[in-house]
């Protein structure tokens, strides 16, 4: 079954928007609700293309150090093509100020499921849920060609701590209530331990 993505940004202090959160133009609703958090309304949902992103560990597999001995982790870029909107100039002097957001989070939801919205419209819970903290803009960039129904926009973002956390579903979409249905992992590079606040920390 197909999947959609989904993202919210938090701003770091104060707001250049007005709003703890950056506005956009989509008008879904993402129910996400209990266990991974709650609904994000309308006008603060950014409707993604695709997204990438990986971490990796150096590691020392030998008899001398029997087994596998772990160094410090890398975060590789965040990246995210998407179509431009009211969004794309606050990114784009973000990107050239060095502001950062708080956090960012990535609702990924099967394409199917859920309940009706008070709009009326269908949501899927979301079943997958990415949080970033400490988010910075590295690179953005824009393309297009004629006949396009909007310019598309990459956006690469570092970050200092992720958070993935995952919740079985029943057959209608709905999240498992009852069990062990949901698992969490977490890390946080600037302090290299299974955290995930960095409040207070700057990106440089």
């Amino acid at each position: 079954m197909a999947f959609d993505t989904y993202m919210q940004f938090k701003f770091a202090g104060t707001s250049p928007t007005g709003t703890p959160y950056l506005k956009g133009e989509s008008q879904v609703q993402v129910k996400s609700d209990t266990p991974l958090g709650t609904d994000i309304q309308a006008g603060f949902v950014f409707e993604i293309d695709d997204f990438n992103f990986d971490i990796e560990q150096v590691l020392n597999i030998g008899s001398q150090s029997s087994g596998a001995g772990a160094g410090k982790v890398t975060f590789n870029p965040f990246t995210i093509t998407r179509k431009t909107d009211r969004a794309s100039p606050t990114l784009f002097t973000m990107c050239c100020s060095g502001q950062h957001f708080e956090s960012v989070s990535l609702y990924i939801r099967r394409a199917g499921g859920g309940g009706s919205t008070s709009s009326g419209m269908t949501s899927g819970w979301t079943f997958l849920r990415f949080d970033f903290a400490l988010v910075a803009v590295k690179t953005i960039s824009w393309s297009g060609s004629d006949g396009d129904e909007s310019p598309k926009e990459e956006v690469a973002f570092e970050y200092g701590a992720l958070q993935a956390r995952y919740v079985q579903q029943n057959a209608d979409g709905s999240p498992m209530t009852s069990g062990d249905n949901q698992t969490m992992g977490s890390w946080n590079r600037v302090y290299n331990n299974n955290s995930f606040s960095l409040s207070g920390i700057k990106a440089t």
